[in-house]
């Protein structure tokens, strides 16, 4: 009985453990994190042209909101054009968008 209970346990540690886990993705030159409600955004594909950061991102089916974007995930990023409306956005981190000199569009 104790055997199976340690079974069961280490089972349920090991399903919760894989829940925690955050899912790194790129969405059209993009890079998200999964985390708490929705997705943060900690940089870009330098190869990317004419990025832009939408409030979602549908990724394998599922749409995340953008929760949060961490210090300096664009910095410099010459090729950001655009940042759309961020309903959902609680959190920018410091220089996140600093040198991004051809962003000519933000909110809306």
């Amino acid at each position: 009985m104790k055997s199976l209970r340690r079974f069961l346990l280490c089972l349920l540690a090991l399903l919760v453990s894989g829940m925690a886990n955050a899912i790194n993705f790129e969405v059209d030159g993009i890079n998200y994190s999964t985390t708490t409600g929705g997705v943060a955004v900690y940089g870009y594909n330098s190869s990317a042209t004419n990025l832009v950061l939408n409030g979602s991102v549908a990724y394998n089916g599922t749409t995340y909101n953008v929760v949060s974007i961490n210090g300096s995930a664009f910095k410099n990023c010459i090729n950001l054009t655009s940042v759309g409306d961020l309903p959902a956005c609680t959190s920018i981190g410091q220089q996140a968008f600093q040198g991004c000199n051809n962003l000519t569009s933000v909110g809306n």
